[in-house]
């Protein structure tokens, strides 16, 4: 138990720590270029699609909520946003600082809940003057800090004064600038030669000092060097902080950042804290985002017919931004679309769900209604992989006994009755000692096809030489996907034995999921049947037919191009042609069985199913049981690949009483016919009649017949009926495993009629 313990805390270390790895893959939430091309890293995208809506006001609010000086610097910039910005692949950027004017020009004033301004005990001394200078001295300001600038020209504006006029407005001038004047902040003209750093470096009323862009352009050329760190902006004399190299190329938004990052390294200087904590994103960046240009039309750029953008000018430029996203894996995957997320989001979704003390019910059946099919990852241009974060946060869950049984116990139930004694089955070919193949055709084409099973094993066997065994049974897949490796470990063993009772042969099997387990899980020789048809040649009297089939490829063939390759050149074989839909091969979306979606989210797994079918133009070719099922449940026609190949039409998608009962009989058909051996199947001694409406209840409910057959037996052996005085129903129950089952009948002459059914997974406890 101890070692079993230690195991399983390794385990769920290793599972939640690569749930934090995937999580740092997804992109979403990376800047667009724009934005990270921009020093301030201003919303770009968001300022765009504000604009192009005619909210200006929010357009506005954005650029107030980083800019110091929203009106100077939208006149000004040099906007590197629109260097950045990904349609110069294709044509030419969006206008983002004509935009930007825009919304200040025509958007009102924030209202911004003002709070009482801190005062602190400390004075900055800003040399120079100009933007970064005057940035500087607003941000310190802000922060409660005295600041007196010391400037040598006309005005502490410096360079901006010459451009008012032509290029900047005096009114932008004014407006920024005003809120300085109820800040600590005065101003004093001085020549230029006394502006020197280091005269002021023992002045004890001084506590740190900046040195302007346009001043450090200044001294450099006589010969004053003051290098210093980039990220800090502090020189080699900690007092004193500097552009440096950033300062010597003349730059308005250069300029403006520069004073931003050196009141923000001043005040934790003043402060006495680390300078350069939690500031590695600060400043232009690369991005990881991606944004697939597939299917955009590039566009020229709205010319102004004045100097600037009028409202209707700068919503139609705004409305070419593309609002840059890599939603790639959502645009196929409909499990994404229903929840309105993305990997990020997601998978920090579950991380916060593992170390709650009461699991978050809603977060729980999120994380069961992955398919764990992998299409994301091979979307994804980074290989996030919400199969791996799911697969990972589920195990944990269950493990912590934090996830509910009910979503699966059904699966697991089926998964136990196909590897028991009723329909798990080794046997050589009949007449035969040794194997050299076995056909494993996986539990649900036994349950959805058994006649095609049935001769899919008798054509094999009667041309592939060497004896070919059959093991009927559960490849384990529905463990795997609850996330219970204890219960995989134990249906992988059995596999293992059976085979190495048949001699280890070469396994063929008839479904997709069953090669990817046995390929991925064990050292068995795999191969799939459409290879061995490939290889052998079809079955004679395969059906030849004419027409387009849209293939719908199954996830569990994903990572095997081998196997969908052959299902390609079958179907041509045979006489058709192949459409090929949106998302297909190793991008194909999941039919909603996978991860046992439909048992823990219905709904979701519908949504699976349509979104698969809708993209199929013409009947949809699958070669998964349980694509075909999925699918044709849409109402859209789905034809299996073996219906193809023996002309045995099987009937529509059947219900789990169905599925169950087909299992049975293949196998007591199969063991009759072939090997001589009689199984008996048990019968009720009494009818069963089961309306139609009422049947969609049991699958609803997921209901098997035969449950009800035992909770009526009982019934009738101990007269432990109850008499429903009101509708005079009788109502019987009884516990199966973890369900309790009721039944609601009327009596008949020979048996019963059900009226409905249900089931709970509550116990009774005396207390």
């Amino acid at each position: 138990m101890k070692d079993a313990f230690f195991e399983y805390q390794k385990q769920r270390e290793a599972d939640q720590a690569n749930i934090l790895r995937l999580g740092l893959l997804c992109t979403q939430e990376d800047p667009p270029r724009c934005t990270a091309a921009c020093p301030f890293h201003v919303d770009a995208r968001g300022l765009c699609t504000a604009a192009a809506a005619g909210d200006f006001n929010k357009g506005r609010a954005i650029l107030e909520q980083l800019l110091t000086f929203p009106r100077i610097l939208t006149q000004l910039c040099e906007a590197p946003c629109q260097k950045g910005c990904i349609l110069n692949e294709i044509g030419e950027p969006v206008q983002i600082c004509k935009v930007a004017d825009a919304c200040m020009r025509f958007g009102e004033k924030p209202r911004v809940r003002r709070f009482p301004k801190p005062k602190r005990n400390k004075t900055a001394l800003i040399l120079g003057g100009g933007l970064s200078a005057m940035v500087a001295a607003a941000e310190l300001g802000k922060k409660g800090y005295r600041a007196h600038v010391l400037y040598d020209g006309e005005t502490p504006a410096g360079r901006l004064q010459a451009l008012v006029p032509d290029v900047l407005d005096q009114d932008a001038l004014d407006q920024d600038f005003a809120p300085l004047e109820k800040m600590p902040i005065t101003f004093e003209k001085s020549e230029s030669s006394a502006l020197n750093p280091e005269s002021y470096l023992d002045d004890p009323q001084y506590d740190s000092i900046f040195v302007s862009d346009e001043l450090y352009r200044v001294i450099e050329a006589r010969g004053v060097c003051l290098p210093s760190d980039q990220r800090s902006m502090q020189t080699d004399r900690p007092k004193i902080f500097a552009g440096g190299q950033g300062a010597k190329k003349p730059s308005f938004i250069g300029e403006a950042f520069n004073g931003k990052r050196a009141a923000l390294s001043m005040d934790r200087f003043m402060q006495n804290v680390a300078i350069l904590d939690g500031r590695d994103a600060e400043g232009p960046m690369e991005t990881r985002l991606y944004t697939n240009l597939d299917g955009v039309v590039p566009t020229k750029p709205v010319a102004p017919a004045a100097k600037r953008y009028t409202q209707e000018e700068a919503k139609e430029e705004a409305g070419r931004c593309i609002n840059c996203q890599c939603l790639e894996c959502v645009k196929g995957c409909a499990f994404m679309q229903h929840y309105n997320s993305y990997p990020k989001k997601l998978i920090n979704e579950f991380h916060q769900n593992l170390n709650m003390t009461l699991a978050n019910r809603r977060t729980n059946i999120v994380i069961d209604s992955c398919a764990s099919c992998g299409q994301c990852k091979v979307i994804c241009p980074n290989d996030c992989d919400m199969k791996e974060a799911a697969a990972s946060a589920r195990r944990i869950m269950v493990g912590d006994h934090k996830m509910p049984p009910s979503h699966h116990e059904f699966a697991l139930v089926d998964m136990e009755f196909s590897n028991g004694e009723e329909f798990f089955t080794v046997r050589h070919q009949p007449g035969h000692k040794t194997s050299r193949y076995v056909f494993f055709p996986g539990c649900q084409l036994a349950a959805s096809a058994p006649d095609n099973l049935r001769a899919a094993y008798e054509d094999l066997a009667g041309r592939l030489e060497g004896g070919v065994g059959l093991i009927l049974g559960c490849c384990g897949a529905i463990a795997e996907w609850v996330g219970r490796n204890d219960l995989f470990q134990i249906e992988m063993d059995k596999m293992k034995t059976a085979w190495e009772e048949l001699g280890r042969p070469r396994v063929i099997t008839a479904c997709p999921t069953c090669y990817r387990i046995f390929k991925t899980f064990t050292q068995m020789p795999v191969t799939g049947i459409w290879q061995v048809y490939k290889e052998i040649g079809l079955p004679q009297g395969a059906r030849k037919g004419s027409g387009i089939l849209t293939v719908h490829d199954s996830c569990g063939a994903r990572d095997y191009a081998e196997i969908r390759e052959c299902v390609r050149d079958i179907a041509g074989e045979l006489g058709y042609q192949i459409e090929e839909p949106n998302f297909n091969g190793e991008t194909t979306p999941c039919c909603g069985f996978g991860g046992l979606v439909q048992f823990a989210q219905r709904e979701v797994a519908g949504e699976m199913a349509k979104t698969a079918a809708e993209r199929c133009g013409h009947t949809c070719l699958t070669y998964c049981a349980n694509c075909r099922d999925r699918l044709g449940d849409t109402q859209k026609p789905t034809v299996h690949l073996l219906e193809l190949l023996f002309g045995k039409k099987e009937t529509g998608s059947p219900g789990v009483s169905l599925r169950r009962k087909n299992r049975l009989e293949v196998r007591s058909a199969l063991l009759r016919d072939l090997w001589g051996e009689d199984v008996f199947l048990e019968k009720p001694d009494f009818k069963l009649v089961i309306p139609d409406d009422v049947k969609k209840v049991l699958e609803d409910r997921m209901i098997l017949e035969s449950d009800l057959i035992t909770v009526l037996s009982d019934a009738e052996k101990d007269n432990s009926f109850i008499l429903d005085t009101k509708t005079n129903h009788l109502m019987a129950s009884h516990r199966i495993g973890n369900v309790t089952f009721w039944a609601v009948v009327d009596k008949l002459p020979d048996g019963f009629q059900l009226v409905t059914a249900y089931s709970y997974r509550m116990t009774e406890q005396e207390i």
